[in-house]
């Protein structure tokens, strides 16, 4: 894990949006603490299998690095919590329209994480499209975290017939190594690591048409359920002290009514999707290392930030004259004000910003 970034790969069965956000719970560090982290994967690139990076920047996500290297080392999955990510809300948002023919996505350090899962899926559903990716990083160590991720960008694009321009940025001595073992030293915490591998508790909320069905068919059941119990019912008939027999009745129908709605909602997502068997991420082989300068020479990698007027000229000159280029941006204000300011005045180009969440 180099440049201070962790990475985490959950299997999931259900739907979910690229550049969406799920929250994360740890009971290792709170029984209370959720914290949102952007979806990095894509559906169609990893089925079944969901990716976030997490940057150490304060207590809790340094905390996160010392549990997991503590769960490594005692060869135990980590214990952790998922919820959010539904595909309905988060596409409405971080989806690329299919609009657009020429992509800008401009990211600046783990802003990246946002637009990767957004690259990855566009290449996959529009092909022959032009994608530029510009992105500013300090130090080379986390260009080289994220090699595997760029090789293959590079490999969907020559497949789909889609042309692909990545310039990278260091701010930064681009030769840095950055050890995050000894940039956190000093007093690392005790965490109470479970002695057993743990079952996966799945808590994931259902899509919005999932949510409808089931309301329907609770309505149904429990509706149709309610009326045998109070109408053409022997209990109708009966002394009137049997009242609470008949609420009773009742009530249970209505639970019921829904708990059958539920299972039969629910029954279709019980299977993992591609039918995964559990991995033993301890078990894996490390990944090759990648040679800092070979990197660096073979994507030109560049030790001053971006010139955006030139950038700008050279990709009006590149397309039609009635195209439309959407600018996907992802970072710190200070890079979201300087992409916004020469910006202003071309109308070919359509800006998007990502929020995070805090």
């Amino acid at each position: 894990m180099p440049a201070d970034v962790i990475e985490l790969t959950f299997h999931t069965t259900t739907h979910y949006a690229p550049g969406g956000t799920v929250w994360v719970r740890v009971p290792a560090l709170s029984h209370s603490q959720w914290h949102p982290f952007s979806i990095a994967s894509s559906p169609l690139h990893t089925p079944g299998l969901v990716t976030i990076y997490v940057k150490c920047l304060g207590n809790w996500t340094t905390g996160l690095y010392h549990y997991i290297q503590e769960c490594k080392r005692k060869r135990f999955p980590p214990l952790m919590y998922l919820d959010g990510g539904s595909a309905f809300t988060a596409s409405r948002t971080t989806m690329v329209p299919s609009a657009y023919r020429h992509v800008l996505f401009i990211a600046g350090g783990i802003g990246v994480t946002v637009l990767m899962g957004q690259i990855t899926h566009a290449l996959y559903t529009t092909p022959h499209k032009t994608v530029w990716l510009v992105w500013h990083v300090r130090q080379s160590e986390m260009l080289l975290q994220f090699h595997d991720w760029l090789r293959d960008l590079e490999a969907l694009a020559s497949m789909n017939g889609s042309r692909l321009y990545i310039r990278l940025h260091v701010t930064r001595d681009p030769l840095a190594i950055f050890n995050v073992s000894d940039h956190h030293k000093g007093i690392v915490p005790c965490f109470d690591v479970h002695a057993k591998p743990v079952e996966a508790t799945p808590q994931a909320n259902l899509s919005f048409a999932r949510r409808t069905w089931m309301a329907l068919l609770a309505f149904v059941c429990s509706g149709g359920l309610l009326t045998l119990a109070l109408y053409g019912n022997a209990l109708q008939t009966a002394q009137g002290n049997y009242w609470p027999l008949q609420r009773f009745v009742a009530c249970c129908a209505v639970v019921g009514g829904c708990a059958v709605a539920y299972f039969v909602v629910s029954a279709a997502s019980s299977v993992l999707p591609s039918q995964q068997l559990p991995v033993d991420m301890t078990t894996l082989p490390p990944k090759p290392a990648t040679d800092t300068v070979l990197f660096l020479l073979k994507y030109n990698v560049q030790t001053i930030r971006v010139d955006w007027t030139v950038l700008l000229n050279e990709i009006q000159q590149q397309i039609a004259l009635d195209d439309m280029v959407g600018v996907f941006v992802s970072g710190p204000k200070p890079l979201i004000r300087d992409v916004d300011d020469n910006i202003q005045g071309r109308p070919t180009f359509h800006v998007r910003h990502h929020h995070f969440l805090i």
